[in-house]
């Protein structure tokens, strides 16, 4: 499917952080020595599908500068009385309107240092959605102060899902065991859970030998998915013979026959031999 670029989130102000094609994110903010009150990421961090590019679509200095996601504790220096001296924002790419951004903002630029408000901010943009992954990062500023950078990695969205191929099912049927949907964001776990359901819904319908395969096409600027589902569905396999194990009497095989729907050189389907087993049961059961 898609590949995964390395990567390590561990904070090093003397290393550089590195993303998809070896380049640094954010050099100039973070190397060098520097104070680390808040580092943070989502918990969607290690089911990124798509590898992430460098932070240079998106910065903003603004008086008021989104952050992002829960807060792990300081490592030791404290910050308390300190002025945000500058907040930014840095993303992989356009986040919609600044504007929104700010809203969910509970620090400003020129107030003292909160590790509170950071906290709620944090929670805001994570519940926002606006991106999958999301650091925040304080620095030591050269007017005395801190400033903030918040990096943000957008999620990929599906912008359109496709089957393809040789397929015996109509494709409103299929797309109903489809988790995958366009305009949502990319999820590895529903491309996989996807690929399981159209397995079953084809040897439900008697395509046991059905193979489906997954294509995950992602455009990295953009940040969008396209989402194909290759399909060979096969020959339908067809219902040889019907026996009956154990002792059936009083009745007889033909009576027994007659109660089920499938039968020799129809069209096997899991889905008619549950219903004529339900069925036959209870019509034993009425006999009793």
């Amino acid at each position: 499917m898609v590949g995964h670029q390395g990567y390590d989130a561990g904070f090093n102000p003397e290393r550089r952080r590195q993303l998809l094609g070896r380049r640094p994110l954010a050099e100039e903010l973070l190397t060098g020595r520097a104070v680390v009150c808040h580092k943070t990421r989502t918990p969607q961090h290690g089911a990124a599908v798509a590898s992430r590019i460098a932070l240079v679509l998106l910065v903003l200095v603004v008086g008021s500068g989104p952050l992002a996601s829960v807060l792990s504790e300081s490592s030791g220096r404290a910050c308390a009385a300190t002025l945000v001296d500058r907040v930014e924002i840095r993303s992989d790419s356009p986040l919609g309107r600044v504007q929104d951004i700010e809203e969910l903002v509970e620090i400003r630029a020129g107030e003292v240092f909160d590790r509170a408000a950071v906290a709620q901010s944090l929670r805001a943009l994570q519940a926002s959605g606006l991106a999958g992954e999301i650091e925040a990062f304080v620095l030591p500023s050269p007017d005395g102060g801190v400033d903030l950078t918040f990096a943000l990695w957008k999620r990929v969205q599906v912008a359109e899902v496709r089957i393809e191929g040789e397929s015996g099912i109509k494709e409103a049927e299929l797309r109903e065991v489809i988790e995958v949907r366009p305009a949502q964001p990319l999820y590895e776990t529903q491309v996989i859970r996807s690929v399981y359901r159209l397995q079953e819904r084809f040897e439900e319908s008697g395509y046991l030998a059905a193979r489906v395969r997954v294509a995950v096409d992602v455009d990295e600027e953009l940040k969008l998915a396209a989402v194909v589902f290759h399909i060979d569905s096969g020959t339908p396999f067809t219902v040889g013979t019907v026996t009956f194990d154990g002792d059936i009497s009083p009745f007889g095989e033909d009576e027994l026959h007659d109660q089920l729907r499938a039968g020799p050189e129809q069209r096997y389907s899991q889905r008619t031999v549950r219903a004529d087993a339900e069925a036959l049961e209870r019509w034993l059961i009425e006999r009793e």
